[in-house]
């Protein structure tokens, strides 16, 4: 650190990040003790200050300005005094570990986190989406330490931790509070509107306030929405037969996701099957089958979206489980119909339940009184 003497006073500024060259000012003006500058002339260690950053103070300790969010005050502020009343000096200061630092020796907590940010997102900041989500995360660390103030400071907090991105992830910062602001102020219009009116207003207020990048920083909305045009165009497509309707999804994962298709199938089999047996025209296909031929159907399909053998045993086990488990349902709510129409009591019911439930009748009991019955209406084959 680099401390210098002048002479002046009055009193710190009310901000002393935005202030400090007002502040230097009136004390040059108003005449009065000395004014003692401390700046950073060197960093050394991950994450530290930025060179060019001020702090001043007066003899009787008035001080104006920030190092890197305060993480030096300890040192600063007593050097800036200090210095106000001898003569320019170098010296090295540290950053003290203490109760509110993180685990990393001699860091403070400001500093550990911003290298955690930089682990975490450092790879993938030239992504819209990494951008937005390590604002989200600055905007909730400032706002759990300083709820008062927060957006006083996020602008140096952003300009010490990424420089080199600080233009650009600013930019980003006006653009989410915009968004967000629009989200706040429009949230029962956005609520009253049917889904494709809804869609339509985010979409031009997402672009309203990104620009261009909206597209890239909502791509995964963008690939899911395709995705789940390819699954309802399936509804169209009543010459193909069930495991061709796979065929054709697979088909669009791989428009859609280009060369991450595979990682998404790797990582995400069952989610894109359910997906995909959640379609009515498949559910259609399955229901119109024999058991055998479906549990056949449903091998097919679970191999053809990549599901190893091991992995279909396990599934082979499942479907049978719930084919008994459906049929047993089924000849109970038909027996459930017959004695609810010969007048049946409670007692009658319950025996019933137990009849075909056993340990799970209480169970059973519970979701009827509720209004709920699992075995009533239409089975959604693969998955229950």
């Amino acid at each position: 650190m680099s401390t210098s003497a002048t002479s002046s006073a009055a009193r710190p500024p009310a901000d002393p990040r935005r202030d400090l060259g007002a502040a230097l000012r009136r004390w040059a003006v108003t005449g009065g003790p000395g004014i003692g500058v401390v700046r950073v002339l060197d960093r050394h260690g991950f994450g530290s200050v930025e060179s060019g950053q001020l702090v001043a103070g007066t003899t009787d300790g008035e001080v104006g300005g920030l190092l890197y969010l305060g993480a030096l005050d300890d040192s600063a502020h007593p050097l800036a005094a200090e210095a106000a009343s001898g003569t320019a000096t170098v010296r090295e200061a540290r950053v003290k570990a203490g109760a509110d630092s993180a685990p990393g020796e001699g860091t403070t907590e400001a500093e550990d986190f911003i290298a955690e940010l930089r682990q975490r997102f450092g790879p993938w900041l030239h992504l819209g989406h990494a951008r937005i989500k390590l604002i989200e995360q600055i905007i909730g660390y400032l706002k759990s330490r300083y709820p008062d103030d927060w957006e006083q400071r996020i602008e140096a907090f952003i300009a010490g931790a990424f420089p080199d991105l600080a233009e650009q992830l600013l930019a980003n910062f006006r653009g989410l509070t915009g968004y967000n602001d629009f989200l706040a102020a429009n949230r029962g219009a956005l609520q009253a509107m049917s889904a494709a009116e809804r869609r339509e207003a985010l979409w031009a207020a997402r672009r309203e306030a990104f620009g261009e990048q909206a597209d890239e920083i909502w791509a995964a909305e963008i690939r899911n929405a395709k995705l789940q045009e390819s699954l309802a165009g399936l509804g169209d497509a009543g010459h193909l037969r069930v495991t061709e309707k796979l065929e054709a999804f697979v088909e669009a994962i791989h428009e859609v996701y280009g060369e991450d298709a595979q990682s998404l199938l790797a990582q995400r089999r069952t989610e894109l099957m359910n997906r995909f047996l959640d379609v009515d025209a498949v559910q259609g296909d399955l229901r119109a089958m024999a058991a055998d031929e479906r549990r056949a159907a449903l091998r097919e399909l679970r191999s053809g979206i990549g599901m190893d053998g091991e992995a279909l045993q396990r599934w082979d086990a499942l479907d049978e489980m719930r084919d008994a488990a459906w049929s047993r349902g089924q000849q109970y709510m038909a027996e459930r119909g017959q004695l609810q129409a010969a007048g049946a009591g409670d007692g009658e019911l319950a025996a019933l339940r137990q009849k075909y439930f056993g340990e799970q009748a209480e169970l059973i009991a519970a979701e009827e009184a509720g209004g709920f019955y699992r075995y009533d209406g239409e089975r959604r084959i693969g998955r229950e």
